[in-house]
């Protein structure tokens, strides 16, 4: 395996499929070096900054599920990790979303049974209370009861009525500069014509004087 340009995949990884597969099947084609490639990932999970670390989770599940066709190498060596990797997200996760999408990850490797009942409860017993942090977090931009918002809601809704009634005061504005504009053109227009015809008339005028 070359691990500069591995490196570079995993610098260059981000959210769309397209990478997260091209670099899961390298992981896969290089089998023989599944210990390293496992280390160098985690390494780079602690490092990732929080927003990237979900896209190094979504190679993991790549790799993982490709792993069940082809070898139970990245199986075994992901096992050894996950604990620690989990420790690590739950001290920086700070989106509901993220966090519910990796205990999904955890919950399909139980289903599946690729990792046994016992080792995916532990995992998620280490995300649940961030879990939990989150998720109350992220009720506070629901509404809460009948007729009721919190703060943050009604800020937002606030600030989203001015942008609309802006835009609302701008296109009443635009809609008059261009009435202005069209009747400034007519009585030009008007103007014109009446210049023309006055010429016109001078002309005739002149032409019988002679």
């Amino acid at each position: 395996m070359d691990e500069t340009y591995f490196l570079q995949r995993l610098y260059e990884l981000d959210h769309t499929q397209i990478t997260i597969s091209g670099t899961a099947k390298y992981c896969i084609v290089n089998y023989i070096s599944a210990q390293r490639i496992v280390s160098i990932i985690h390494d780079q999970i602690k490092q990732a900054r929080k927003d990237r670390k979900l896209y190094f989770i979504y190679l993991m599940f790549e790799i993982i599920q490709e792993s069940k066709k082809k070898g139970q190498q990245f199986i075994q060596y992901f096992g050894q990790i996950l604990k620690d990797v989990c420790i690590d997200l739950a001290e920086t996760i700070d989106k509901f979303e993220d966090i519910k999408q990796i205990r999904s990850c955890i919950s399909t490797w139980q289903t599946q049974q690729i990792y046994d009942q016992q080792f995916c409860e532990k995992l998620q017993k280490i995300l649940l209370p961030k879990y939990n942090e989150l998720q109350e977090e992220s009720s506070k931009y629901v509404k809460k009861g009948q007729n009721k918002y919190d703060k943050a809601f009604i800020k937002n809704y606030q600030l989203i009525k001015q942008i609309l009634k802006f835009q609302q005061q701008y296109q009443q504005t635009s809609d008059a500069c261009i009435d202005l504009a069209s009747e400034f053109l007519q009585q030009n227009q008007k103007n014109v014509n009446e210049h023309e015809q006055n010429k016109e008339n001078d002309h005739m005028e002149i032409e019988q004087k002679q």
